[in-house]
């Protein structure tokens, strides 16, 4: 992935990402310092300053869909990440993966295609490229 094409999105995708990523961590009911720090480090990442960062943290900020393959693909990435970053994957984090994933129009079964893949490569990275292949497969 490429970080710098995230910093040219709009400010609401950028929210839209990031309150995933919060839902994400919370699923659990359980929201950790790896999970908080995955979050401040991507918000860096997209140039939100960590205020409005707290604002989404703390409440529910309205969501823009995507209709681009990519985009909704690297949205599954992160909440995928999101979901291993504190090494413990509680069941009510995939369920919320996979409806995100049948929300943004793909089949849930390719999570499992995308987190096989994660595995397979030092640190879970997957390139832009691999995304698109694995989410290719199959949309609902």
């Amino acid at each position: 992935m490429n970080p710098n094409n995230d910093k040219n999105k709009p400010l609401e995708d950028k929210i839209t990402i990031l309150r995933r990523l919060v839902k994400m961590a919370k699923a659990d009911l359980i929201f950790k310092e790896e999970e908080y720090k995955y979050l401040q480090d991507l918000a860096d990442t997209l140039g939100v300053k960590r205020s409005i960062l707290l604002q989404i943290i703390e409440s529910e900020l309205p969501e823009k869909k995507t209709e681009v393959l990519l985009e909704r693909a690297k949205q599954l990435y992160r909440l995928a990440i999101m979901m291993l970053v504190d090494g413990v994957v509680a069941k009510e984090e995939v369920r919320l993966l996979k409806d995100y994933t049948i929300e943004l129009g793909f089949d849930p079964h390719l999570i499992d295609v995308m987190i096989t893949r994660m595995g397979q490569n030092k640190g879970g990275m997957l390139l832009d490229e691999d995304l698109i292949e694995i989410f290719s497969l199959q949309q609902n």
